[in-house]
């Protein structure tokens, strides 16, 4: 199975041209948008998504509905690919953990097949713990998430912040963060633009696709 993993910057062009290749590549025929709490651009780009003429791309794409699937009218499993995109990661884990929904979205990623895309929040929801805020330079705003899915271990993801400016905020936090749990070895920086893709054989093994990322502990040597 094929997850990519998208930061928070990444434009609306740059997910577009990602989606098409991949739900072509993959011969995807159901997809799934999740976003809670989303902008109106969002709006427009799932809109857009739904109703696309793309060129090769025959998928069908529906719009999650939370009423719709508390009345038992959503079936994860239907689908071959779910894009989770940005939003309130406290939110959507409310959601996750006093609903069914978690369940079934385990259920979805048990079955090893298809391919998912997460977005910002959709990309830190799949480690086992991050911080949320958004803001760099309020790091005592950050609310920090400790109890996310889990499936990347080890790595304390950032989908914001790609200025250096930052570098020392994000070294401080992350060494603030580290110390208090051990399970997790380091820090990971994605740049703005950063696309990885990731086979489920190998969580830890991330091919850059578009922008890069760096580590916390690329910063202990400079």
């Amino acid at each position: 199975m094929k997850l990519y993993l998208i930061s928070g910057g990444a434009t609306q062009a740059l997910k577009k041209n990602l989606f098409s290749k991949k739900l072509i590549a993959h011969g995807i025929k159901k997809m799934l948008l999740i976003c809670f709490h989303h902008t109106a651009e969002d709006e427009k780009f799932l809109q857009y998504m739904k109703e696309r003429d793309w060129e090769g791309v025959s998928t069908e794409v529906d719009i999650f509905s939370k009423e719709k699937f508390l009345s038992g009218d959503v079936d994860l499993l239907e689908y071959d690919s779910i894009y989770i995109a940005g939003g309130l990661a406290n939110v959507f884990m409310d959601f996750y953990r006093n609903s069914d929904f978690g369940k079934d979205l385990i259920d979805w990623f048990k079955r090893d097949k298809g391919i998912y895309f997460g977005a910002s929040m959709g990309t830190i929801l799949l480690f086992e713990k991050a911080h949320s805020e958004s803001e760099a330079d309020v790091i005592h705003k950050s609310v920090f998430l400790d109890d996310l899915l889990g499936f990347i271990p080890a790595i304390l993801p950032e989908v914001h912040y790609s200025h250096l400016e930052y570098s020392k905020l994000l070294y401080d936090r992350h060494m603030y963060t580290l110390k208090d749990n051990p399970e997790l070895k380091t820090g990971m920086i994605m740049t703005s633009d950063c696309i990885l893709e990731i086979d489920t054989e190998d969580l830890l093994k991330f091919k850059i696709l578009n922008g890069s990322y760096i580590t916390t502990t690329y910063y202990d040597k400079i």
